[in-house]
């Protein structure tokens, strides 16, 4: 199941050979705020950063026609992504780059 992000700061690489990596993070992220920083936090700020983090690869097929790019996953930090297909809306503009649009 994909999460329900409204933003994601992060980078996503893809090669001419169809592979991809995918690693954002949602504006909400939590930071570890124990007063020890050294710890690995308390059990609600690791759930936190994990749900609020999103890392899988693979690699991609598009579909022009219909507008869609569909990663294929390999493997993720959530276990339920691995082995799925994701696929993504898309608009490719003039200067040859493919945008993906949000999903809500």
């Amino acid at each position: 199941m994909r999460p329900s992000i409204t933003y994601l700061k992060g980078a996503t690489r893809s090669t001419s050979c169809r592979c991809h990596s995918i690693v954002n993070h949602t504006r909400h992220s939590s930071q570890i705020t124990s007063s020890d920083k050294d710890d690995k936090g308390t059990d609600a700020e690791v759930r936190a950063a994990y749900e609020g983090y999103v890392a899988y690869f693979g690699t991609y097929r598009v579909d022009e026609a219909n507008s869609v790019v569909t990663h294929v996953v390999e493997g993720s930090l959530n276990p339920g992504y691995t082995g799925t297909d994701q696929p993504r809306p898309f608009t490719l503009h003039l200067a040859g780059r493919l945008i993906q649009q949000n999903q809500e």
